[in-house]
């Protein structure tokens, strides 16, 4: 036998034996056994092994034993050489103990102390394969490979269940689907890796812990949230990821969201199909929130926003929509004021932003409002972008740019801005519209070698010089000469033109009004104005909402008519 553990079990063989009687007198078990444990079976062989194996298998057949076996608790761990024994598990043992170790077994057999828990564990040279748990320094279970620090199963195994335990607050950090944890030693920065459920669930079965299963999933669902946010594009940072960790705590806290973990998987799933006729209609969404240098697109799982049971009609599509909770809208911007952003306000299903300029209850939902947005720069091009109002039929306030930014798709929003930078542009001598008439782009032409240039967006070739099309086979000097000098075919034209058509106030181009009415949009510039005195119609129609007739010019129709632009019809106002 290994010499210090024969010098400490000889040194303490007397006051041993006294207590192992002792034991016995009161828990009613045979003399010699100091538990009835594996543990406990091990150190009275090897204290005794001159005894008689089966004196004492006949002496546990005798008295007997209670069937019992210990109940671990989550945070109470103990080596499986520690549970207590049933009396037919503690016979078997007895019964094969000779099979399992014979004298060579035995004498493999040593103390180590643990460097965490600084308790002596049982060590042994050569692990026996048919009964492999007397070494409690099990070789198998994963350690960094820079720690050499002797750490017990026992230890190894309580630092796995409360890593385990921390995924609610950790997995935000977690860069991949292997959940790491603290090398049980404490003592050094490397981590151990558990890469899958199999290997978590072979260490939880060590334990012999009543919640293995809350454990894993635990894990499932710390793995399953992992992998969604792995599927997001592009990848939150981890700053972002930190700061979506205090506001999902923050929400929960105020009772506006539904905890991570409280959830099962089959539960993560429904949610991950959405709501009908919902913004948020995935599990979790990257939103921007302002951070303290730049502005921060965080993971946010708005799914998991708390909900009225009844659902509200919306007032366009009439579909039922589900809003926050009562509780939550009437303190929502008090709750969020420290994670500033639009965010707080894409997330709700009403778009309740518009309500503080509206000055009214928004009974349409989101969803409409961007819908809404989406046609009338489809339907009407640039022109849309002064024809956004709100969609309610009592309001008609324009939409403010940041608006159309909050609520708008990214991809109409992008259109949007790229027509309000063309309309910019287009104040430039240099710039021309596309005069295709499907097109809205428009260009500067700086450093042209000719007047005839062409749309980089759709090809259309115009002349620069005349804004018209190009004039095939005609330079311009041509162009001119024949304006001037006279072609019938051209005289014919002028005149109608000149009689028929106006100037756009904003680019120039003649404008050809039909039987519509006054209020009139440029097909090119999409300059709105008032056909009779060209006055502009944002100066007419101001984003107040209320008719400014004072802005018509002198000698105007409409200046002193009762009457106004949208409410006449026809080629000419009618005579006075």
């Amino acid at each position: 036998m290994n010499i210090d553990i024969q010098t400490s079990l000889n040194e303490k063989r007397a006051m041993a034996d006294e207590v192992d009687k002792l034991r016995a007198q009161i828990a009613g078990r045979p003399p010699g056994m100091l538990e009835t444990t594996q543990r406990g079976i091990i150190i009275s062989k090897l204290l005794s092994r001159s005894e008689s194996i089966y004196e004492n298998y006949n002496a546990i057949q005798e008295e007997g034993l209670p069937n019992s076996k210990i109940e671990n608790a989550a945070s109470d761990v103990k080596s499986p050489l520690d549970s207590i024994l049933s009396a037919d598990e503690a016979r078997r043992l007895f019964h094969s103990f000779q099979d399992w170790f014979d004298e060579q077994d035995l004498d493999s057999i040593s103390l180590r102390r643990c460097s965490v828990c600084r308790k002596m564990r049982f060590e042994q040279a050569t692990p026996n394969i048919s009964y492999p748990l007397v070494d409690e320094f099990s070789t198998s279970l994963r350690r960094p490979i820079t720690c050499r620090t002797s750490v017990c199963l026992v230890c190894y195994l309580e630092s796995v269940l409360k890593s385990i335990q921390g995924l609610p607050e950790t997995w935000w950090e977690m860069s991949g689907l292997t959940a790491l944890i603290p090398c049980p030693c404490g003592a050094c920065s490397a981590d151990i890796a558990i890469q899958d459920r199999g290997t978590l669930q072979r260490l939880l079965r060590l334990t012999k812990v009543q919640d293995a299963d809350e454990k894993l999933r635990i894990y499932d669902t710390a793995q399953h949230l992992v992998s969604v946010l792995t599927s997001l594009d592009p990848q939150p940072t981890l700053e972002a990821r930190q700061v979506a960790k205090r506001l999902h705590q923050h929400l929960t806290s105020n009772g506006i969201m539904k905890p991570l973990f409280d959830l099962a998987i089959s539960e993560l799933h429904t949610l991950e199909e959405g709501v009908p006729h919902d913004v948020n209609s995935s599990l979790v969404q990257l939103l921007e929130l302002n951070g303290t240098d730049e502005v921060l697109r965080v993971p946010i799982f708005t799914q998991l926003l708390q909900r009225e049971q009844s659902p509200v009609e919306c007032s366009i599509c009439t579909e039922p929509v589900y809003d926050l909770i009562g509780e939550a809208l009437s303190k929502w911007d008090t709750i969020c004021s420290d994670y500033d952003g639009d965010w707080k306000w894409k997330v709700l299903p009403f778009p309740l932003k518009l309500e503080q300029r509206c000055s009214h209850t928004v009974g349409f939902c989101t969803e409409c409002l961007e819908n809404y947005i989406e046609a009338q720069l489809d339907q009407h091009g640039r022109a849309g972008c002064h024809l956004l109002t709100c969609p309610s039929s009592d309001c008609g306030r324009r939409l403010e740019y940041d608006e159309v930014k909050l609520y708008a798709r990214q991809e109409t929003f992008s259109k949007y801005d790229e027509y309000l930078k063309l309309e910019a542009l287009s104040k430039l001598p240099s710039f021309r519209w596309c005069l295709a008439e499907n097109c809205s782009y428009g260009q500067i032409h700086d450093l042209i070698e000719s007047n005839h240039v062409s749309c980089e967006e759709c090809g259309y070739e115009m002349c620069f010089e005349h804004q018209m099309k190009w004039h095939n086979d005609l330079t311009c000097e041509e162009f001119d000469s024949m304006e001037e000098n006279g072609d019938p075919r051209f005289r014919e034209t002028r005149d109608w033109v000149n009689a028929n058509t106006k100037q756009c106030p904003s680019c120039g181009v003649n404008t050809q009004k039909g039987p519509g009415c006054f209020h009139m949009t440029c097909t090119l510039c999409h300059h709105e104005f008032c056909w009779e005195c060209l006055a502009s119609w944002s100066d007419i129609m101001p984003r107040s909402g209320q008719y400014n007739q004072s802005a018509h010019r002198d000698g105007c129709y409409f200046r002193s008519s009762n009457r106004q632009p949208t409410q006449v019809t026809g080629e000419h106002v009618p005579i006075r």
